[in-house]
């Protein structure tokens, strides 16, 4: 109950500040470090529990995160540039692809520009962030999104290693 009533009121706290300017503040080395110890002494090293994104395109969508995702995937500052592309070319009704959906960031960011007139095909080959990506569709209700267990190229030699966070 405790962690639950931190998570609000920082979620709340930072919702005062405007978008522009928590960008500036999370990219600072000394914010960014003691963001990183309080959410890690809050709620650890891996959350079990969905929190609730408190700014950018995402606010007010549940999301599971662990390691070096937390801060930003809470605080909805995770690779903000590419929200913001996102917003400008996914329009309602769009059907979008997400190849390599890791655990779903921009796939719930695509389901919901696009709606419920639109489609969202999230393909993620690792089973782990496919588990967390699941989650995270299921947390949130979204009835648009189709997760495909396959990745979309097949390399014989050589191979690149596989993000996995989870």
């Amino acid at each position: 109950i405790m962690q639950g009533a931190v998570v609000a009121c920082v979620n709340f706290a930072l919702g005062l500040f405007p978008a522009r300017l928590r960008r500036r503040l999370y990219k600072l080395p000394v914010v960014d470090r003691a963001a990183r110890w309080v959410l890690r002494r809050l709620l650890g090293e891996v959350w079990e529990k969905p929190v609730v994104v408190s700014a950018g395109r995402l606010k007010g969508v549940c999301v599971l995160a662990s390691g070096g995702l937390v801060k930003s995937l809470w605080l909805g500052m995770y690779e903000s540039h590419i929200q913001d592309v996102f917003a400008g070319k996914v329009k309602e009704g769009m059907v979008v692809f997400d190849c390599g959906a890791h655990v779903g960031f921009f796939t719930l960011l695509a389901a919901r520009l696009a709606g419920r007139g639109g489609s969202v095909y999230a393909f993620e080959p690792d089973s782990a962030n496919r588990a967390v990506l699941e989650r995270n569709i299921a947390l949130n209700s979204f009835s648009n999104i189709t997760v495909v267990p396959l990745s979309l190229i097949h390399i014989s030699e050589p191979t690149r290693p596989l993000y996995i966070s989870y």
